[in-house]
């Protein structure tokens, strides 16, 4: 066969090639958006017009097959965090371009209660959300709807790595889970905080800085009480450190 008809014979294979890869995810993004009828069923107190999760999870959908580029947020191209902060921010709510800083935007949520929607997370140490490096859109059906990596495109998919899975998700707020002191913030009430973790005889400096030493003081002090073992200082986490530590 000549080069000139075997080209000619190749062309209409590629051209399967790419239609049955448009079939896919059309069929993918119905499935997908079936799914989301669990968002917006009786258990959702907002309608499905709306929700502003629901706009979140369309906005989403409406990416599937998009190229992954790091650093990107759309148009076009996203990657882990830039889908979801895009996502939210075509219904109002504000998320940083982070993983990481994503996991403290909002109330956490047990595995048992994760609803379409939700954030989840992986990190390389999952009693450290500093170490988080992914995030995708839990779609129900235990389905992660995410950018992935390079080389890959928006896509959902069956939920993997449960042993990197952080245990809580995100509802998004576009506010600081209530409570939480990132490492680097400062002020009184990272003073407060560290008064009281003295008071319950952990050393750690009365600075107002909210360091590493902090942090490990704060995860050691709930895992002895049985709390989330996460560096959010809660109301139930204070009121431990009052009713547990010495009367300062």
């Amino acid at each position: 066969m000549s080069p000139r008809l075997r080209r000619a014979h190749a062309r209409p294979s590629t051209r399967r090639v790419i239609t049955r890869a448009m079939s896919t995810l059309a069929v993918v993004a119905l499935t997908a958006t079936a799914l989301v009828t669990g968002l917006v069923g009786p258990s959702t107190s907002a309608s499905a017009s709306g929700s502003r999760t629901a706009t979140a999870v369309r906005y989403a959908l409406a990416q599937l097959g998009d190229p992954y580029r790091y650093g990107a947020e759309g148009p076009g191209a996203f990657d882990c965090s830039g889908l979801t902060r895009a996502a939210y921010g075509s219904a109002g709510v504000y998320l940083p371009h982070s993983s990481s800083a994503q996991y403290h935007y909002g109330a956490h949520i047990a595995r048992s209660h994760w609803r379409t929607g939700d954030l989840i997370f992986w990190a390389s140490n999952r009693r450290r959300p500093s170490t988080i490096y992914h995030v995708g859109m839990y779609v129900s059906g235990r389905r992660v709807l995410e950018a992935p990596h390079t080389g890959d495109v928006v896509r959902i998919k069956r939920i993997w790595g449960w042993t990197s899975l952080m245990r809580y998700a995100v509802r998004p707020t576009g506010r600081y889970s209530k409570g939480f002191r990132p490492v680097g913030t400062s002020g009184p009430s990272v003073r407060a905080v560290q008064m009281r973790l003295r008071a319950n005889g952990y050393r750690v400096a009365i600075s107002g800085y909210f360091n590493q030493a902090t942090r490990h003081a704060v995860t050691s002090f709930k895992t002895r009480y049985g709390l989330p073992s996460t560096s959010a200082v809660s109301s139930g986490t204070w009121r431990h450190m009052v009713i547990f530590g010495k009367k300062t």
